[in-house]
C-alpha cells in the first residue's frame, strides 16, 4: 500500500521489527492513555509481541525511510492493536491501517477503553459500532471498556 508521500511506505512486519514495534506500542499507551497502570516491563512486551502478536497475527507497519510510524495487528476476526507514534496522529495514518484489516473481512471486532474517546469516535467514523460495555473486571488493567464490531466493506 502506497502513501502520497513516497517516503512512507506500509509493509508486512517480521520477526525482526518485533522489538521496536513492542517499544512504539509502550510510547503510544504512555503518551495517549496515561490513566492505564503500567503492568508489564519492556522485556515483558517483548515477549509478548513475540509470542502472541507476532505468532498469532498479521502486523503491517506504516514507516518512513525506515522510522516505525504505527503499525496494526489483526487476524480473520479481530483487530487486536492499532498503534501511531503520537506524533503522527491526526494524518490519517490511523485510517490507511485499519484499512489492512478491513479489506478482506466481513466482520471485526475490537475492544478500546471507555476513555479513550478519540479511538472510540474513530473507529466510528470508519463504520464500528459499540455493542457492548464493561465495568473493565475482566481485562487485566481494570479499564472499562467498549466492545465494537464492524459489518460489510469498506467505505
Amino acid at each position: 500500500m502506497q502513501t502520497d508521500n513516497p517516503d512512507i511506505q506500509f509493509r508486512a512486519a517480521t520477526k525482526a521489527d518485533m522489538p521496536e514495534v513492542a517499544k512504539l506500542f509502550k510510547l503510544s499507551r504512555e503518551s495517549e492513555l496515561p490513566y492505564l497502570p503500567k503492568l508489564h516491563t519492556p522485556e515483558e512486551d517483548v515477549a509478548f509481541f513475540s509470542v502472541v502478536v507476532f505468532g498469532e497475527q498479521d502486523v503491517y507497519l506504516l514507516e518512513e525511510s525506515e522510522r516505525l510510524l504505527g503499525f496494526v495487528a489483526y487476524d480473520k476476526n479481530w483487530v487486536h492493536h492499532l498503534y501511531l507514534h503520537p506524533k503522527e496522529l491526526g494524518k490519517g495514518y490511523g485510517s490507511k491501517l485499519l484499512k489492512l484489516a478491513l479489506q478482506n473481512a466481513s466482520i471485526l471486532h475490537l475492544w478500546a477503553f471507555q476513555k479513550n474517546t478519540r479511538a472510540i469516535e474513530f473507529y466510528k467514523k470508519h463504520g464500528f459500532i459499540v455493542i457492548k460495555e464493561s465495568d473493565g473486571s475482566e481485562n487485566e488493567e481494570k479499564e472499562p471498556d467498549v466492545l465494537m464490531e464492524w459489518r460489510g466493506a469498506w467505505r
